[in-house]
């Protein structure tokens, strides 16, 4: 598939698992500015999410919704449903034009698939963690097996295949 890859993250998390940087959460932000200049409400949460909802998730949040890196050296999925995990920057153009495209799905898969966010300024822990060098980077977790990923901007259809495949 186009600008996709298939990550072997436990290979990644051998190399990357000891990042213990601390980064300051006091400049998380709950909004996302489209390209198009309309802000989206999304919801920041360490504990809860809302079916329906992209939700940001912290280093703590991420490590007991998707996988705790710092305490595990194999993959081992901490969800109870599939999850999709958008990596952006508020910077970033294509991530921008990616972002509604996750907003349909968290809507359309609303109790099937939870959707998160993970902004890589925000929380480099986690980016270093699954060596995220290029944005945007979907990460496509099933209940079994290793994560997907796709690198760069795609199209609601490439999505939407790596969505069947986290289904199954």
């Amino acid at each position: 598939m186009k600008n996709s890859l298939l990550i072997a993250f436990v290979f990644v998390l051998f190399g990357c698992h000891s990042a213990d940087e601390r980064i300051d959460d006091s400049k998380n932000k709950d909004t996302t500015k489209h390209s198009n200049n309309q802000h989206s409400e999304v919801k920041t949460s360490a504990t809860s999410t809302t079916a329906g909802e992209v939700t940001k998730l912290d280093e703590d949040a991420f490590k007991a919704k998707v996988f705790d890196f710092k305490k595990n050296h194999e993959w081992m999925f901490a969800g109870n449903k599939p999850v999709i995990v958008d990596f952006y920057a508020d910077w970033c153009g294509p991530c921008k034009k990616l972002s509604p495209s996750i907003e349909k799905l968290a809507t359309k898969y609303a109790g099937k698939i939870d959707v998160y966010k993970v902004n890589i300024e925000e929380q480099q822990t986690i980016a270093a963690a699954f060596g995220i060098q290029s944005i945007p980077t979907v990460m496509f977790c099933s209940m079994k097996g290793k994560p997907l990923a796709s690198t760069g901007y795609v199209e609601d259809a490439e999505l939407e295949k790596y969505i069947t495949q986290i289904l199954k």
